[in-house]
């Protein structure tokens, strides 16, 4: 597939969390739709159980963007869903699959939940 067949880009092309102590840790995702046509996006984590994503499913219109979210499922119940009407029969299906985050990362950020919870 050359570049100029390319429906979307995401930004950015990795995701790094910050995590603070009592703060939510979050991380912004911008999606761009390159095309002249509709595209219905769904987006997957790896790991549903440690990751949510708001909206994880929408649509963008031609040459335009839309941004989302990727939190710790904990702070699930703060997100807040945004809802796009449109005739999804004229989109085209794209799923976006985000790798989870290195082994490393998740055992710092579960060694660092525990020590919050001790405090």
């Amino acid at each position: 597939m050359g570049s100029e067949d390319v429906l979307v880009e995401i930004h950015p092309r990795e995701l790094r969390f910050l995590v603070e102590v009592k703060k939510q840790s979050s991380c912004c995702i911008h999606l761009v739709n390159k095309s002249d046509q509709y595209v219905a996006f769904k987006v997957k984590t790896t790991s549903p159980k440690k990751y949510c994503v708001r909206p994880n499913i929408g649509v963008i219109l031609p040459l335009a963007s839309r941004d989302f979210t990727e939190c710790n499922n904990w702070c699930f119940a703060m997100m807040k869903l945004n809802s796009l009407e449109i005739k999804l029969e004229e989109a085209i299906t794209l799923i976006v699959k985000l790798r989870e985050a290195n082994t490393t990362t998740i055992q710092e950020r579960d060694k660092l939940r525990k020590e919050m919870g001790s405090i």
